[in-house]
């Protein structure tokens, strides 16, 4: 039996061998190299919030109060939602108004007219290192909506953009599982 050492099986399962290893090698080089955009390395976590909003302020030199409610989807610290709020308070006064779309310029003058208005739209934010008990938030909300003059039932409205940005010291007072 005069049989080469290239045609024994042994050669054979030690080629195969070899070459899977060789092939296992090279992408593993290759994994190591490859770069993404976006870290897949990192757990994704994917939340949401949702509730009502309460805001105090003065309109006329009286305190007022506006309701609404908001939410929105979070990913890691960043959210992005959406508001609505409106003026709950009734307030008058006498209002000077001169209408952007106005050919004449001649202001309107309201008297003793009740105020009202509410705006909705867009709201983004995030938390920075939200694990930690204290820690800073920032977010924006951008909207539109109306301001209205009521006159012996009679309606006179305006509609407005509003870009509201806030600054946020939040506290975590206790852990959750």
């Amino acid at each position: 039996m005069n049989q080469s050492i290239l045609n024994t099986p042994f050669f054979l399962a030690l080629f195969i061998f070899g070459s899977f290893i060789c092939d296992l090698s090279a992408q593993e080089k290759e994994q190591q190299s490859f770069k993404t955009i976006f870290d897949h390395t990192k757990q994704l976590h994917i939340s949401g919030f949702g509730g009502p909003i309460v805001e105090f302020s003065t309109i006329a030199n009286d305190f007022a109060v506006s309701s609404g409610g908001g939410g929105g989807v979070i990913v890691n610290n960043i959210f992005i939602g959406a508001y609505g709020i409106g003026l709950s308070t009734n307030h008058y006064s006498d209002v000077c108004y001169v209408h952007p779309a106005s050919s004449s310029s001649i202001p309107y003058n309201y008297s003793n007219d009740r105020i009202n208005f509410g705006h909705g739209g867009f709201w983004i934010g995030g938390s920075f290192k939200p694990q930690e008990a204290l820690h800073l938030s920032l977010s924006s909300k951008l909207g539109w909506g109306n301001i209205s003059f009521y006159d012996n039932n009679v309606q006179n409205q305006n509609l407005y953009i509003v870009h509201l940005y806030k600054i946020n010291y939040e506290n975590r007072l206790v852990a959750t599982a």
